[in-house]
């Protein structure tokens, strides 16, 4: 292609003047200089005819006219801009093709430093490592001191497991055995008193509380100890003995309270003490009897809530609570870890994978850009090619147009074409292809080798990260509940 055209003088229809870049060269369909239409436009053949009826060039002349040399001009002209645009051409193929192969190396550079690290590494850093150990370490310790326990103890059933509502709602019950048995023994007391029901109540609920309370306190701290062999045994038959007399002589005391208050409503304690003393089972009314029955019941039925409000074996409860918050803290790490060792595992296989496609990528690229620096230059070479044959066409026609009209000899010069200005194939300045071919050869080749070694490492990878999980998976099986 051609940004330069001849340009005719205003002064003068038929003298060629200097080429100027305004228009183009004109090309045929298939992109060769058009000929016919060169010398069509710039009235060439005219010319010619003019110059040979002018008996010009004169026959002595040794050196071409100025119309010829307008004709070189157009030609070389033309080559140069080709040159040009070849010279700019292909110097941004190469940098392309530089900035491909920097990016090349750069990914290959990524593969063998995940090569050498999984070679040298664990999946998992030091300092993750250390964090594992040291919480399976505190676990380990804790599942160890509840075997320990319940080795001791020959426990073999699982622990009984309560949740903090269910152990507040054991205490909203022993409060409502209270409440209950205190409305039951007001109404009972209350008709006895001058209070009424309102003093009944406030005497009959510190007696409940009383009978409620210590049932409880002597059943969870004492008489669960009825289930520890050897001599702790001996804890829980006295706290049984306790819950017994207590819970029997809290009733009765209240029992023989009642009866007091018909007797001597000032001094019923005094009364109802000397009563209990002298004959226990003595009472005087169906009533008396029924709040008998009553303070034992719940007395017993407090007994009955704290036993069941956490595991009845004394400590087991919270050495079961121990074991599972620790359980509760490894499970968390091991699942933290896994996800940890999974990430790994997948970024490294993504920098195989990635950094070789990357790498891949770029050989397409820089094959691309090799192509397409061989097109400019055969483009540019066929263009000056062309030019010259051209050249060589539009000068023949003039001379021969010239020789027909003229009746003199035309000049020497016109038998030889070897003075013409031809336009000349320039070296551009460029990086040798051969030697691009070989660095991208030596990337191929650099992409191949790390390819089956990055498999290897891939295996090493997939296979480590199988090791570190069994191993995991295997802490995590000992996360079971005891």
């Amino acid at each position: 292609m051609s940004f330069f055209s001849l340009k005719k003088n205003s002064q003068d229809n038929d003298t060629f003047q200097e080429p100027t870049p305004d228009q183009d060269i004109p090309l045929t369909s298939s992109g060769h200089v058009d000929v016919d239409e060169i010398l069509r436009q710039h009235k060439i053949i005219d010319r010619a005819i003019a110059d040979g009826e002018a008996e010009e060039p004169a026959s002595p002349l040794t050196q071409r006219v100025a119309s010829e040399r307008a004709l070189d001009d157009l030609m070389n002209r033309y080559v140069n801009r080709s040159r040009d645009n070849c010279a700019t051409s292909v110097n941004n193929l190469d940098t392309a093709f530089a900035q491909a192969k920097r990016e090349a190396d750069a990914a290959l550079d990524k593969v063998e430093l995940a090569c050498v690290a999984v070679q040298t590494h664990s999946l998992l850093e030091s300092a993750d490592a250390t964090v594992l150990d040291t919480y399976r370490k505190e676990f380990n310790d804790a599942q160890k001191t509840f075997e320990a326990f319940r080795a001791r103890y020959h426990l073999v059933r699982p622990a009984k497991e309560t949740s903090r509502v269910a152990v507040w709602i054991g205490y909203i019950v022993l409060f409502l055995f209270i409440c209950i048995e205190g409305g039951i023994n007001a109404a009972l007391f209350g008709a006895n008193l001058d209070g009424g029901l309102l003093a009944g109540f406030l005497t009959a609920f510190g007696a409940s509380a009383l009978n409620v309370g210590f049932a409880a306190l002597v059943g969870y701290f004492l008489t669960r100890y009825l289930l520890v062999p050897g001599a702790k045994r001996l804890i829980g038959v006295v706290g049984l003995l306790f819950n017994t007399v207590s819970i029997l002589g809290l009733s009765l005391a209240i029992a023989h309270y009642r009866d007091a208050l018909q007797i001597d409503e000032e001094n019923a304690t005094q009364v109802a003490f000397q009563s209990l003393l002298a004959d226990p089972f003595s009472m005087s009314d169906l009533t008396a009897w029924a709040l008998f029955a009553i303070s034992l019941a719940f007395g017993v039925a407090a007994v009955y809530d704290v036993w069941h409000l956490k595991d009845p074996f004394p400590g087991y409860h919270k050495a079961n609570q121990t074991y599972k918050d620790a359980l509760y803290v490894w499970t968390q790490v091991c699942e933290e870890f896994m996800e940890k060792l999974i990430e790994r595992k997948d970024d490294f296989v993504a920098t195989f994978d990635e950094n070789l496609k990357k790498a891949n990528l770029d050989v397409v690229h820089m094959e691309r850009r090799l192509n397409d620096k061989r097109a400019e230059l055969v483009k540019y070479e066929r263009v000056a090619n062309n030019a010259a044959t051209a050249l060589r066409s539009l000068i023949g026609k003039y001379r021969e147009a010239n020789r027909a009209t003229r009746t003199t000899p035309p000049p020497v010069y016109f038998n030889s074409y070897d003075d013409v200005d031809y336009p000349h194939l320039d070296t551009i300045a460029s990086k040798d292809i051969n030697e691009q071919m070989a660095e991208l050869q030596m990337v191929k080749d650099h992409i191949q080798a790390l390819r089956s070694q990055a498999n290897a490492r891939k295996a090493d990878v997939l296979r480590r990260f199988n090791d570190e999980k069994a191993i995991l998976l295997s802490q995590e099986g000992e996360r079971r509940a005891l």
